[in-house]
């Protein structure tokens, strides 16, 4: 099952780095970076964009860890088509954002993940929603309400779901560690609709790992480590958009040609069992002499559409004038 799961989640990691042209470079401390996929943990990430799963799916191909990293997402994302089902199959648990509601399943999540025979890791993000100007104004107030810091590249994280399953770790998990990520965007934030018209760009990724001997025991402590922590995450931010980078090296995995080349048969095999029923049904069709006849004036419409289409576009388009044309450029 979980191998199924693996190859059907590899087509997303294809369409984000191949097709979408999604660069990762990823910089840490090297003795921390090299605990990640070596040993389970929570994964706290900042949510800037909308593309952020397809991010962390990447991440996690790269350091061998895409079956067996859990996210914690909002109920929504379940009912978007295709993407839902998948995120079903690989038992990610949805949130209703109603904590009477959340926190059993969140208890209940945590108790299963010991039953697996291998160690899972949980991605999560605590600012709860992505990152946009509307949202941060609204949580600002909030801040300014409750005496917090502001923080300008990250919302007001929500403490609640940070404090479970940060106790629930503590409480006899197989989860040793925290990891503190931090997507960086220096070419501006994609959107999936980008991706999926194949407009490269890249993503910086800073990865720090925290033991989770260094977190506290109580609910109240949690929820005010949990807002320190994303001062330290916005500190971060604040100082890479000021320079440019993180203040650390890049690290380079190795076997990274070989993942690219099982990402690219993996999408090619797909791809071939998709066009094989399609393929045998215009075949069928093509050699019945009723539809081939019947594909005849259908084929000219669409021709003449096609003609009409293009004639018009290129009519509109010597018709403005050369000044008035801007060029959009997305990097």
């Amino acid at each position: 099952m979980y191998q199924l799961i693996f190859v059907i989640v590899l087509v997303l990691v294809w369409v984000a780095a191949e097709w979408g042209g999604l660069a990762i470079r990823v910089f840490g401390d090297r003795t921390d970076l090299d605990r990640v996929g070596k040993e389970p943990g929570l994964y706290i990430v900042n949510h800037p964009g909308d593309i952020d799963i397809l991010t962390g799916l990447t991440l996690a191909y790269e350091f061998n860890i895409l079956t067996t990293l859990k996210a914690i997402v909002k109920k929504s994302l379940l009912y978007v088509p295709g993407l839902g089902m998948i995120f079903y199959a690989s038992e990610y648990l949805f949130l209703d954002r109603k904590w009477s509601a959340d926190q059993p399943k969140m208890t209940a999540m945590l108790k299963q993940s010991q039953k697996y025979p291998y160690p899972i890791s949980f991605i999560l993000f605590c600012e709860g929603t992505r990152f946009s100007k509307e949202v941060q104004t609204e949580r600002l107030k909030y801040a300014r309400s409750k005496g917090l810091p502001e923080l300008q590249h990250h919302l007001i994280p929500k403490t609640k779901a940070f404090s479970s399953m940060a106790l629930g770790m503590k409480e006899g998990t197989n989860l040793p560690s925290l990891f503190d990520v931090e997507y960086a965007f220096p070419f501006g934030i994609p959107s999936v609709m980008s991706i999926l018209e194949g407009r490269s760009t890249e993503v910086h990724i800073h990865v720090r790992r925290i033991p989770m001997s260094k977190i506290p025991s109580s609910e109240a402590d949690l929820d005010d480590y949990c807002h320190k922590l994303y001062q330290e995450k916005d500190q971060l931010l604040c100082e890479y958009y000021e320079k440019g980078r993180f203040n650390c090296e890049e690290y380079k995995r190795e076997g990274r040609l070989r993942r690219k080349i099982l990402s690219h048969v993996n999408a090619l095999v797909w791809f071939c069992v998709a066009l094989f029923p399609p393929s045998l049904l215009a075949l069928k069709l093509a050699l019945d002499a009723y539809w081939l006849l019947l594909s005849i004036p259908i084929g000219l419409f669409v021709f003449v559409t096609v003609i009409f289409e293009v004639t018009l576009r290129k009519g509109l388009k010597d018709f403005k004038p050369k000044d008035n044309v801007a060029k959009e450029k997305y990097h």
